[in-house]
């Protein structure tokens, strides 16, 4: 069984199969030239919870971050499983429907 493929389905099914872009907007940005000057301000800020991305040429090359704030593994997957999005189409309606389209 092959499933053709082309550009045309790969638009289509793209946002399902690559990985989101991470946005660092809602941290505050520092570029690495400051840095050396206020990084005991950054550290305090650091202290309070916030996240500090260091950028460099206008790209992000550090991220500072608490490790007060730990992760705690789940004790649950179902818990894990709660917490993701819904998906809206099925695994076998994208294919069925990619097979579909290729035939016509």
């Amino acid at each position: 069984m092959t499933i053709a493929f082309n550009l045309q389905n790969y638009d289509r099914i793209k946002k399902y199969i690559q990985p989101k872009k991470r946005s660092f907007d809602f941290m505050q940005k520092v570029d690495i030239t400051n840095t050396s000057v206020t990084i005991n301000q950054l550290l305090t800020q650091v202290e309070n919870g916030e996240e500090i991305v260091i950028i460099s040429h206008g790209k992000p090359i550090a991220r500072l971050s608490s490790i007060l704030h730990t992760l705690q593994p789940l004790t649950s997957h179902h818990k894990l499983r709660a917490t993701q999005p819904q998906v809206l189409t099925s695994n076998l309606e994208i294919i069925q429907s990619l097979r579909q389209e290729a035939r016509y």
